[in-house]
């Protein structure tokens, strides 16, 4: 993605971005067919799937089922930029030995790169989850960002599975982004935390060189082909403070990336503005990835 960014910042920035670990759900589950027989009929308000690549932002109860072919699909789930992902699955029936399969991913799958980078799982992040035969979802699912992948292969016709999907609020900001939007972090005191999300920059008493000062707070702006962090270029780092100044930037790459970094000792909040770069929006002030690096 092209970006073209302006941004306010308010503070040196830390971050907002953790894994909230899976939470134990209620009995939700019962894998006799008589139950599953009354549920399909009292969760009547529900969406059934039929394409295999999807993309939803409504809270909501899903319904998949197999057609028999043997393609892995895909149920991209984005909730707002405040926001988490939760999944409760109500049904499911995926028979391993008929080669089906169900996974969730924290977070995206996108041009072969995971969403957000390993390096901002933390220690205890647990990315991927598969399920299938008497390996049944018995947990609620509860993404670290506003973001989440169900992944599916389902060879048999009839078999499937119904979710429930909703967007509690989250405490830690880590979000996928749409074309324009303004946007603010703010982070209470949190330690080992990063937020991985896009672009940023500031001016007059903020500083550009953080590892210098031995800053433990600071933003990083990165840019790419794709979200892998060992790939993308660091253009940019910034900390200290300024209040309420604008300093614009155009960031000619793949992917574009914020990460903010934080030593748990301040409370830290920055507002940025993004969109997709014009011609009318170019600025002097320019980062560019190598050509191969730049979007088709």
């Amino acid at each position: 993605m092209i970006a073209s960014l302006a941004f306010l910042l308010t503070s040196c920035l830390a971050t907002a971005y953790g894994y909230v670990p899976d939470q134990p759900a209620a009995s939700y589950y019962y894998p006799n067919s008589e139950f599953n027989a009354g549920l399909e009929k009292r969760h009547t308000a529900k969406e059934e799937l039929t394409e295999c690549i999807a993309m939803r932002s409504d809270a909501g109860i899903y319904q998949v089922h197999g057609t028999g072919e043997e393609s892995a699909c895909g149920l991209f789930l984005v909730g707002g930029m405040d926001t988490q992902v939760e999944i409760e699955f109500l049904n499911f029936d995926v028979d391993c030995e008929d080669g089906g399969v169900v996974g969730i991913l924290d977070g995206w799958e996108q041009n072969g790169s995971i969403f957000p980078p390993v390096e901002d799982m933390g220690k205890t992040g647990i990315r991927h989850t598969t399920y299938c035969g008497p390996n049944r979802p018995k947990q609620l699912f509860r993404s670290s960002g506003n973001m989440a992948l169900v992944q599916y292969r389902l060879p048999v016709p009839g078999v499937g599975f119904i979710i429930r999907v909703t967007y509690p609020l989250n405490p830690h900001v880590m979000m996928m982004y749409p074309e324009k939007l303004t946007f603010t972090y703010v982070n209470v005191g949190a330690r080992d935390l990063k937020t991985t999300a896009l672009q940023l920059t500031g001016a007059d008493h903020t500083s550009r060189h953080c590892a210098e000062k031995n800053k433990g707070d600071k933003v990083e702006v990165r840019g790419g082909g794709n979200f892998e962090m060992v790939n993308m270029q660091l253009f940019q780092e910034l900390c200290g403070f300024h209040p309420l100044i604008r300093d614009t930037h155009s960031v000619m790459c793949g992917a574009t990336m914020v990460r903010l970094v934080s030593s748990g000792h301040y409370d830290n909040t920055v507002i940025v503005e993004n969109e997709l770069l014009s011609e009318e929006s170019v600025t002097v002030q320019t980062f560019m990835c190598p050509l191969d690096e730049l979007p088709v």
